[in-house]
């Protein structure tokens, strides 16, 4: 019966849309004639798809695209062209420079200019400081402190200049002998050059667009996680080092090629003539190699770039220092060898870099010194080959604090300095110094953790390392005559 029922109704739909198509009556509408529901509420278009109509017997559906049959491809979201707003009204503005963004678009374009009505341009200038008093008391009667003044016909003025207030004259004070006031003409645009720090801080953008005419970004992306990239414009000269911190999701960093300042490489941003790393992305994964155009890194270039798995450095690379805190809290990198170049690991430069086992230094390696806590709390490290270091002099406080997985080292004789806890490490059980002569006096603080078993000195300089460190003096050893000049590996082998 049921199977009856759809074959009739099947039969009265065909019947219906026929005569409804011969006297040009709508097909929805015969459908509704007959008391059949349209679960369609919306036409669809020629490029989605069509939903299905059931089991409606020998009636015929044409196919999306036309009468040549050729189906039109929706296009994909992802290679949709990226809509940039522009809506001044979602700015702060403090003179020529944006202070703030508060508006909800995800990609903006930044503006460059913007007006302000009802005034005319007028310029006074005062030479005595109480004919700019008597000017203001003869022609205004409400001050606004700092930025406008309205006089009696209601006009307001900006002033270009340094007053304090008088509070009980109600009236503004002029810091210096003379000055100036300029105010803005009706409907004239007036320009913005500068972009203040933390525009972005509290805002949903990813994509923005620095447009030409911005020549200062300072910190201004900071903080801005859901920033993914920005393009940078010629006109823009000054490029903080903090401008970008802290933007976990940022994977391209643009330049205009017209730019004389700045380039961009594969998102990464450097200075024109590639001699200067500024910034790699923090949201860019997977390996990273340097190029040996580059003879200085800034500071916090890596700085928490969390998905970054290897560093390496082009041959030829002539690099003169990691700086401060360049790759700290590199949380994926795994393993960095260091170019023989380089002479300073400055402060805290792989610290946090939790997921870091090995730094290997080039063999002829020149470095002198490493900064505060260069390895602080990277937990991972297992291997690190200091014995190679023949111009080493000065190892920092908390160098390879909290290096759960080393322990032991051997401390070229070149070493002079080493600063508190610079081995303090539960793990770390010996220490060998090839150095005849104590490398500087040990005071209050130890370089070392309480746990240390072992530390080894040059046979003929024992009794001087036990009278210069005498709260180590019972574990202070000759080195076993095995153990010293491994080159290879830095085993230390007690025999």
């Amino acid at each position: 019966m049921k199977k009856f029922f759809m074959v009739l109704i099947s039969i009265v739909l065909i019947l219906g849309i026929s005569l409804g198509t011969a006297y040009a009556v709508k097909p929805d509408l015969v459908k509704t004639w007959f008391g059949i529901e349209d679960t369609q509420t919306e036409e669809p278009t020629d490029d989605t798809e069509k939903p299905d109509d059931g089991n409606l017997g020998d009636v015929e559906i044409p196919l999306p695209g036309g009468d040549d049959g050729e189906i039109e491809v929706p296009i994909d979201p992802g290679e949709q062209e990226i809509v940039y707003t522009t809506n001044v009204a979602d700015y702060e503005i403090n003179g020529d420079t944006i202070t703030a963004y508060n508006g909800t678009d995800k990609n903006i374009k930044i503006p460059t200019s913007y007006s302000i009505a009802g005034t005319k341009i007028v310029e006074l200038s005062f030479d005595l400081q109480h004919d700019l008093i008597n000017y203001l008391m003869d022609n205004h009667d409400s001050i606004t402190y700092p930025i406008t003044i309205k006089d009696n016909t209601n006009q307001e003025y900006e002033f270009y200049s340094e007053f304090e207030v008088i509070e009980d004259m109600d009236m503004v004070y002029p810091v210096s002998m003379s000055t100036e006031k300029m105010l803005y003409e009706d409907g004239d645009d007036y320009q913005i050059t500068k972009i203040d720090m933390d525009i972005l801080s509290n805002s949903l953008v990813e994509y923005v667009i620095v447009p030409d005419g911005i020549t200062e970004v300072d910190a201004s992306f900071r903080r801005c996680d859901t920033l993914k990239e920005v393009q940078i414009p010629a006109t823009v000269t000054e490029i903080g080092m903090q401008t970008f911190l802290d933007c976990e999701n940022l994977v391209a960093i643009k330049v205009d090629e017209d730019s004389e300042n700045y380039l961009s490489e594969d998102g990464v941003l450097f200075n024109k003539d590639k001699t200067i790393l500024e910034c790699f992305p923090a949201g860019k994964g997977g390996s990273y190699t340097i190029p040996n155009t580059v003879t200085e890194i800034e500071t916090l270039a890596f700085y928490y770039c969390e998905r970054l798995e290897n560093v390496y450095f082009e041959n030829g690379i002539n690099l003169d220092t990691i700086p401060s805190q360049c790759f700290s809290n590199c949380t994926s990198l795994k393993s960095i060898e260091i170019p023989a170049s380089v002479k300073t690991l400055a402060s805290s430069s792989f610290y946090g870099c939790a997921s870091l086992e090995t730094v290997n230094f080039v063999e002829g390696s020149l470095l002198e010194s490493f900064g505060t806590g260069v390895f602080d709390r990277c937990g991972t490290l297992k291997s690190i080959n200091l014995y190679l270091l023949k111009n080493l002099k000065s190892i920092g406080s908390n160098v390879f604090q909290n290096c759960s997985s080393l322990e032991s080292f051997i401390i070229p004789a070149s070493v002079t300095s080493i600063g508190y806890s610079s081995f303090n490490s539960s793990s770390i059980k010996s220490i060998t110094f090839n150095s005849t002569t104590p490398p500087g006096e040990i005071g209050v603080i130890s370089p070392f953790s309480s746990s240390i078993e072992n530390i080894y000195v040059p046979a003929e300089a024992v009794e001087s390392y036990k009278s210069t460190w005498t709260q180590y003096a019972d574990i202070i050893k000759a080195i076993p005559e095995v153990s010293i000049g491994d080159e290879e590996t830095g085993d230390i082998v007690e025999l």
